[in-house]
């Protein structure tokens, strides 16, 4: 357990600095200039991301922070996801307000293809301000696609049909209603 006793700690510079126990700011202040915040820890209070990267977890897992969390413009969410069972996929875990701006990049882990109806809880928050810029997926399997949709609301990312196979359907539903009206 590491407590900054109200003092900022900056993250600089293009490594990686992992929190994988409790980080108690006491007031301060964890700040990432550079590089990449990440681990299984929690920190105690609020992280100001305005120019790196948050990596939740230790290649899938959890980070948890306790109080505020705002991404500037300049700055990164990384989350992986090797499945859907618990501590398949990273989560950013905030307590208070998840300000955002900035970009969510998704990476898919050994292999792991998502399948249609797969849900992700990638980010919980107390309250959210804000949206990304940019959200990066990965390719999907022909006939899948990503919904973001809940993505602000409660945090999740989902595989559903791609639209092209929601037009295909509603034509043919269309030709077999018309079908049965001939008949009559």
């Amino acid at each position: 357990s590491l407590d900054l006793i109200g003092n900022t700690l900056t993250k600089t510079g293009a490594g990686t600095m992992n929190i994988n126990n409790n980080l108690s700011p006491g007031g301060g202040t964890v700040s990432i200039t550079a590089g990449v915040l990440g681990g299984s820890g929690e920190v105690g209070g609020d992280v100001d991301n305005q120019g790196g990267a948050i990596s939740p977890g230790n290649s899938p897992g959890v980070m948890e922070i306790d109080g505020h969390y705002s991404q500037g413009a300049d700055a990164s969410l990384l989350i992986e996801l090797a499945g859907t069972d618990a501590g398949l996929s990273d989560l950013l875990s905030v307590g208070g307000i998840a300000s955002l701006s900035g970009q969510i990049a998704v990476t898919l882990l050994d292999g792991f293809q998502p399948a249609l109806g797969d849900d992700f809880d990638v980010l919980d928050f107390g309250a959210i301000e804000g949206e990304c810029n940019d959200i990066l997926l990965p390719s999907l399997s022909d006939g899948l696609a990503w919904d973001v949709s809940a993505l602000y609301s409660n945090g999740s990312l989902s595989i559903i049909p791609e639209p092209a196979s929601w037009v295909l359907l509603g034509v043919m539903i269309a030709l077999g209603v018309a079908a049965n009206r001939r008949r009559v």
